[in-house]
């Protein structure tokens, strides 16, 4: 966790499935703690449907879940933060954890593939 300065960072984003999902929320609790002012965002399998609504709801330092395909809807999110604009609010796929469960935005035609790489 030292070995990366985190503060340059404005999103950090956790694709989680399977067994790695503990130790995703454990570094992002981390992250978060140290750097509030960092957005995270969770995604993957492990995040897909009801588990991104429970996930906002156990966990308040995740700021977004995608839970669906995020190959459009999470670098519009990013996009339209850094540039101070409303990302636009539709339905299914990006839940804001800030919100009450169940409030969502954005919806995807489906995607075979997901693969997201986010960097400054």
């Amino acid at each position: 966790m030292d070995n990366v300065d985190w503060s340059q960072y404005d999103w950090v984003g956790f694709s989680s499935s399977f067994e790695q999902h503990c130790a995703s929320l454990a570094l992002a609790k981390r992250i978060k703690s140290r750097f509030p002012d960092v957005r995270i965002i969770f995604g993957g399998s492990n995040c897909f449907g009801a588990m991104g609504d429970v996930l906002c709801r156990c966990f308040p330092f995740i700021d977004y879940v995608c839970t669906g395909e995020g190959d459009t809807a999470v670098p519009a999110l990013v996009h339209a933060s850094l540039h101070g604009a409303t990302p636009p609010q539709e339905d299914h796929t990006l839940y804001p954890c800030a919100k009450p469960p169940g409030w969502m935005i954005w919806t995807l035609s489906p995607i075979p593939i997901t693969r997201i790489i986010l960097s400054s």
